[in-house]
């Protein structure tokens, strides 16, 4: 569908182009004693040609965006570099979110942190270039929010510039208008429409690092485009030389702080993470959905947490009503016959495979000989299997309200045309009148809800289970509506869904629950600290679970360089076992790999290896391979610059991996035995 007005094609091929259109405009302005002040990182490359042009100072502003309690995409406030550092507050964002001063204050630390961290890399000792009675020009690659930009536009004017011009390449036209109550002069060479961010309108958009920063700084000085200053302190070396001296660095260090492991099935190995047991809940990543290794190891850090840690949750990226059978089965509770088999819908092998067989079949030996209540238990936190959740309820209201179950089923018959294929309800959905399901879907929730004393009286734990059922049910119906209006809503309702399924076992359970969460890296690891979050605005749980628990969760990552992966080539084809390459060169795996060791942990915790932590938070790719595996296009597929030591308080390194074992779809005879598997 051709959407009128929208861009077909680019409209820069890089920070750099977009800058030099930018200088024509700015020069055309005859605008007097002009200094350059840029939003890094992105605002660099876009600056120096500005400089450049105009023979103006270089300088940065350095302004960190404080999110919302629970909506880290929304600017709370913003807090900008200075002798005195300014804090600009949104007070209807404060208002409508209930953000306390505690909240707010804790926020302004965390992002002075980053300032002056960035500071003392970018600048060193060089001194800012003081606007006073001169032209500022604010600079950034694009405008989204604004937020940032509007921040520095008042902390100059405050600071006593003459005139205050904001100058960018790429913005939507309500954010330019509502940049015009804060800056003299609005400059910015396009204005499409519809605006799907700043990154869709560059052929190369990658998220700068850190290195590229003091590069292209130190470029623009010496090349005295900028006009010169005060004496500065050494400059730093050029672009290449600078690269590998903090590849040496960083590699040392990491050689440093490796801390080998014995194999998986030596209680040693998971002995080495009783550091984390201390949280709440701990997370453990995967760099794949098809590696054994991740797999095995995850199961042997969760016994050695249940069983010496207290620990009494597995909760796992999978669908709500399969992995209900696990638990019934794992908890030596009644078996429920399913339409369907658990975990027989693409990915099959995600969660049916040998590795996860031989982990369930502890988890009901360990629980064997322990009461109910002190038995371990297993819940998924996706919401996929809408069909099963829509059963399940229908199900469990045929036995304590025949009344309810019958409007139940006339509801949930909104949906029944898709049941097999309910993307095509999001595709439907496109058109109106098909967003009608909402109502009815959500209605059976609020009526479980309404009866929720007199249906838990009867089973605490079936009640909470159909609930959790109707509520996977409505998210999944805005989820797969949400799937063709943009990327990130729909990322962002999946794994809002998950965390707050996560919040809801931990209250079932009381507070006394632990939890170990298995999910992919893409949603473990902060997403704050990736270009999923950076660029795209995407949240995901381990970003939830550290604003929510704080210091209380240990998010746990894991890599590979090389080896065997179980995949599929496309959306449900058929899994294959794939070579995985061998990890790119300016990637965190190819970091990793160089330290020599076959496994070994390394400790990112804030306050343990901290020169090591701050060579990681310098982005580099890091590789993330979920249930499609396409090697021919690795690095725009699978690849993304991230912060690692941001992103995890811990990574755990396999250099060669193999291929987890599926199991098969088929349910063989005497599955009540061996159920959920029916091996």
């Amino acid at each position: 569908m051709v959407v009128p007005g929208a861009v077909s094609r680019s409209l820069f091929p890089d920070r750099t182009e977009a800058g030099r259109g930018l200088a024509v405009r700015l020069q055309a302005m005859g605008l007097q004693q002009p200094v350059i002040y840029a939003l890094p990182r992105g605002g660099v490359p876009v600056a120096v040609e500005v400089a450049r042009a105009l023979r103006a100072p270089l300088d940065l502003i350095l302004v960190r965006k404080i999110g919302a309690p629970g909506q880290p995409e929304v600017a709370l406030a913003a807090v900008v570099d200075g002798e005195a550092a300014q804090t600009v507050v949104n007070e209807g964002v404060r208002a409508a979110t209930g953000a306390d001063e505690g909240f707010l204050t804790a926020g302004r630390d965390r992002e002075l942190a980053e300032i002056k961290r960035r500071r003392a890399l970018y600048l060193g000792d060089r001194p800012h270039v003081s606007p006073a009675g001169r032209t500022a020009i604010v600079v950034d690659d694009g405008l989204a929010t604004g937020a940032t930009a509007k921040a520095a536009l008042q902390a100059l004017r405050r600071l006593g510039a003459a005139k205050v011009v904001l100058a960018v390449p790429v913005a939507p036209v309500d954010t330019l208008e509502a940049m015009r109550a804060w800056a003299d002069e609005v400059v910015c060479l396009e204005t499409p429409t519809p605006f799907f961010g700043v990154g869709a309108f560059y052929d190369d958009f990658h998220q700068l690092s850190d290195t590229e920063t003091v590069a292209l700084l130190a470029q623009a000085w010496e090349a005295g485009g900028a006009a010169p200053l005060t004496p500065a302190a050494p400059q730093p070396p050029a672009p290449a030389s600078a690269s590998r001296a903090v590849a040496l660095t960083a590699s040392a260090r990491l050689a440093a702080a490796a801390e080998p492991l014995p194999g998986i099935d030596d209680p040693a190995f998971a002995e080495a993470f009783d550091r984390y047991a201390g949280a709440r809940v701990v997370l453990l990543g995967e760099a794949s959905h098809g590696t054994g290794e991740f797999y095995r190891a995850r199961a042997a850090i969760t016994r050695r947490l249940i069983e010496h840690h207290g620990f009494n949750v597995v909760a796992v990226e999978a669908d709500w009503p399969d992995a209900a059978a696990i638990d019934r089965h794992v908890r030596l509770r009644p078996h429920q016959a399913m339409a369907s088999p658990p975990f027989s819908r693409f990915p099959t092998w995600m969660w049916r495979n040998t590795e996860v067989e031989t982990f369930v079949r502890w988890m009901r030996e360990h629980n064997a000989v322990r009461p109910p209540a002190g038995r371990a238990a297993f819940y998924g936190l996706d919401l996929y299997n809408m069909r099963a959740s829509m059963a399940a309820v229908l199900d469990y209201l045929d036995r304590v309200d025949l009344r309810a179950a019958a409007e139940a089923r006339e509801r949930y018959a909104c949906l029944t045309p898709w049941n097999a294929q309910p993307a095509a309800y999001g595709r439907a959905a496109l058109s109106e009148g098909y967003a009608i399901c909402e109502a009815p879907v959500v209605s059976i929730l609020v009526g479980l809800a309404r009866n929720a004393a007199q249906y838990a009286a009867h089973d605490g734990e079936s009640f909470f289970d159909a609930s959790q059922n109707a509520r996977l049910v409505a998210d999944a119906e805005r989820y797969y509506r949400a799937m063709y209006y943009g990327a990130h809503e729909s990322w962002n309702l999946r794994d809002r869904h998950m965390f707050d399924t996560l919040e809801r076992i931990l209250a079932l359970r009381g507070p006394a629950s632990k939890v170990v969460v298995w999910a992919h890296n893409s949603h473990i690891g902060d997403a704050r600290f990736t270009e999923m979050g950076a660029e795209r605005g995407e949240l995901n749980i381990g970003q939830l679970c550290r604003e929510r628990f704080g210091q209380d969760a240990a998010l746990i990552g894991f890599g590979t360089h090389g080896g065997t992966v179980l995949a599929a080539s496309n959306w449900d084809a058929p899994a294959e076992v794939m070579a995985v390459r061998p990890s790119m060169p300016d990637s965190f795996e190819a970091l990793f790999h160089g330290v020599g060791h076959p496994r070994y942990l390394t400790d990112l915790r804030q306050g343990h290896n901290e020169a090591l932590r701050a060579d990681l938070r310098a982005p580099r790719l890091e590789r993330y391979i979920g249930v499609v595996y396409r090697p021919g296009s690795e690095r725009m597929s699978h690849y993304a610059h991230a912060a690692l030591s941001d992103q995890y308080d811990g990574f755990v390194w396999f250099d060669r991996t193999r291929a987890l074992t599926p199991l098969s779809a088929e349910v063989t005879p005497g599955e009540d035995e061996t159920y959920p598997f029916g091996l």
